[in-house]
Formats: C-alpha cells, sequence, structure tokens
C-alpha cells in the first residue's frame, strides 16, 4: 500500500539539507509499490524524481511540484558463489558504504577502493561512481529497473547502461522513466588489490603513500579501504555537520599541448589517464586518447584562490576546492549562482569550461 505525503520537508532527504517541500513523496520499500504508482493515472503523470540519500541533488526552488520517489529496497542475496568469486544481489535502498564495510569484513575485493562514497547502492550505477583507482562498472554485472514507460520491471547488462565518466543511461534523458531496485555485482576472492591512484605531478599524494602509514605488506583489502577513508577525511567535509554534496565540479579533459601550457602557469598540477569518459568525440573509434589527459580541475582552483572563498552564505571548502558547502542557511538557487560564478571566472582564467557532476533538479 502506498503511503504518499503531501507538501513533505525534503531537507532530512538531501544532503544540502535544503528544506525544500515536495508536493507528493513516497518511500518505496517493494517493486509492487512502483507498479501501485504507474496504476495511479494522477501519479503516474506527475514529474518525478527518484532519490536515495540525496547526496548529489541541488534542488533550485523552494518546491517541487511532482512526486519524489525515496527508494528503500533493501536486501542482499548470493546468486553464485565458488572458490574465485562471488555473485551478488543488492537492494537499491542498501546504503553504498556499509556494503563496502560489509565487502572488506569478508575479505573480498573490488570495491575497497570506493568506500565512504555517500549515497545508496541503486545510485552507485546511476552515476557510475569512481574513486582512488577504483570504478563501479568493474564490479558490476546487471540490475534491474522499473520502467515507467511499460510498467514492467527491466534487466540491465553493462553495454546497455552505456556507463561513462560519472554517467549512464539513468543520469539524463531517461532519469524519469527508469527506477533502479536491483544491483548485481561480482567480487573477488583471490583479488589483486588496486594502489595505482596517485596524482601525476604530485606523486606522494597518493593510495600507496597512505598504505605505508597504515598497514604492511601484504596488503588486503580492508587496509586499502582504511587508507581510502583516511584520505577522504582529510579532503572532504563530514555532510552530517556540514551540508555538501562533496564534488559539485567534474575533472576536465585537455590535450596534451593544453596541458602543457597549463603546467607553466600552474605549480604541480596534476593529471590522471583517461577513463569512462563520455564525450562524443571521446568515444570516436578513430579517437587517440593517449593524446588527452584529465586534469585537477580542484588543483586549478587552487591556484585561482577559490579554496574558502565566501559569497553570502556558501564558500568553496577550505580543504578542497571543488567542494562548495554552505551555512545552513542558503537556498538552492543561491548555491547555483555561486557555482556558475566559478565556472564563468574558471573559463576565464583557463579557457577550459568547468562541468558540474551534481543532478540540478
Amino acid at each position: 500500500m502506498l503511503k504518499i505525503k503531501d507538501n513533505y520537508s525534503l531537507k532530512n532527504n538531501n544532503s544540502f539539507r535544503l528544506d525544500v517541500l515536495a508536493e507528493k513523496f513516497v518511500v518505496i520499500n517493494t517493486t509492487d509499490q512502483l507498479f501501485d504508482i504507474y496504476q495511479d493515472k494522477k501519479l503516474a503523470k506527475m514529474r518525478r524524481c527518484v532519490i536515495g540519500e540525496g547526496s548529489n541533488l541541488l534542488f533550485l526552488k523552494p518546491f517541487f511540484a511532482g512526486l519524489i520517489i525515496r527508494v528503500n529496497i533493501i536486501g542482499k542475496k548470493i546468486i553464485k558463489e565458488n572458490d574465485e568469486e562471488i555473485i551478488l544481489e543488492i537492494g537499491a535502498g542498501e546504503k553504498w558504504h556499509d556494503l563496502v564495510t560489509w565487502s572488506v569484513k569478508k575479505d573480498l575485493g573490488g570495491i575497497e577502493n570506493l568506500a565512504l562514497i555517500p549515497g545508496l547502492v541503486g545510485a552507485a550505477p546511476i552515476q557510475n561512481i569512481a574513486a582512488y583507482g577504483g570504478n563501479f562498472s568493474d564490479v558490476f554485472v546487471c540490475l534491474e529497473a522499473f520502467d515507467f514507460k511499460t510498467g514492467q520491471l527491466r534487466i540491465f547488462n553493462k553495454k546497455q547502461c552505456h556507463f561513462g565518466y560519472r554517467d549512464s543511461i539513468f543520469k539524463n534523458k531517461d532519469k524519469e522513466r527508469f527506477v533502479v531496485t536491483k544491483v548485481t555485482i561480482k567480487l573477488k576472492k583471490n583479488y589483486q588489490i588496486n594502489t595505482s591512484y596517485f596524482m601525476l605531478g604530485l606523486s606522494n599524494d597518493s593510495l600507496r603513500s597512505e598504505l605505508e602509514k597504515l598497514a604492511k605488506l601484504p596488503y588486503r583489502a580492508k587496509d586499502v579501504y582504511n587508507a581510502v577513508i583516511n584520505i577522504r577525511k582529510r579532503k572532504l567535509p563530514d555532510v552530517d555537520k556540514i551540508p555538501s554534496v562533496g564534488s559539485f565540479f567534474i575533472n576536465p579533459v585537455v590535450d596534451k599541448s593544453k596541458l602543457l601550457q597549463l603546467k607553466r602557469k600552474v605549480k604541480n598540477l596534476q593529471y590522471y589517464p583517461v577513463d569512462q569518459l563520455s564525450y562524443s568525440q571521446l568515444n570516436d573509434s578513430k579517437f587517440d586518447r593517449s593524446k588527452y589527459v584529465k586534469i585537477a580541475a580542484g588543483r586549478l582552483l587552487d591556484e585561482m584562490g577559490m579554496r574558502g572563498k565566501q559569497k553570502g552564505n556558501v564558500s568553496v571548502y577550505k580543504n578542497h576546492a571543488l567542494v562548495i558547502v554552505h551555512n545552513g542557511k542558503a537556498t538552492g538557487q543561491e548555491i547555483f549562482d555561486f557555482s556558475q560564478n566559478i565556472i564563468k571566472d574558471f573559463f576565464k582564467c583557463y579557457r577550459i569550461k568547468l562541468q558540474t557532476e551534481v543532478d540540478i533538479v
């Protein structure tokens, strides 16, 4: 049975802690409840926004005219297990970090580099989360999603998800059509840990250097897990204490001639190999990825003196220039305007267009 709430405050359902009112709000615990929404002619026609913990959302207006669907489908089930691996089906409403913690306690490898990422399991394929050398798509098998166009459940394999850099089919044109309900991943029992993360041009800021402080060889998944948590806690705010969505912008891609130009201007500029990018040119089979790199937008923003910059109720986080925070009094529009000014200043300084990672609603 659906329990629809009217004019419901979303303050505790988005990590920016914006006190936005939703015209309609419902918590979904089963897939049958999604079918109930589909069959309700009034609800089915409403604008929809599907949320988990709201850790990558920015509401522009104080009122959302439509239906907010909060996914709370939980549960873990082993689909297949042998001496080498385990295939696990997880409800979309499970907390992502809790899943990572569970996996390292079982000494399973594959997602330890993705520790402490906020949000729910259902958001992992939508955002195609990645961090510190680890990529969600590397462990992904398939997912189940409810299709509001047909009223049926569908299974998506990796190819059908169209994974890109912080991107998937569910994040863009079809974000109101599908609701992710279950996610299936493959974890390894006999695994090799990934310590490849480091910032080119600043090699002492690396996962390996953090591991050396914490553990001894041979490293296990739990060691990587602890190292990643330490790095994230140093650099990023605790969203339970400081309203934020983590990184607000994504790292841009430039060709190597632009990189050389930037390196002459910015000391210790970090850059990364091109990986999982979804820009049309990069998807061209004739495109030579070796000629391009991702650059650390945070370092370029640091060079502009953006870290700690404040206007009104909004500021750039003191420990990481990609992160926008506020004092608890800002509106969504104020945060958005602040971000747009950063984008304009960034372009003036570097002639590079900075793109947002956050889902703006």
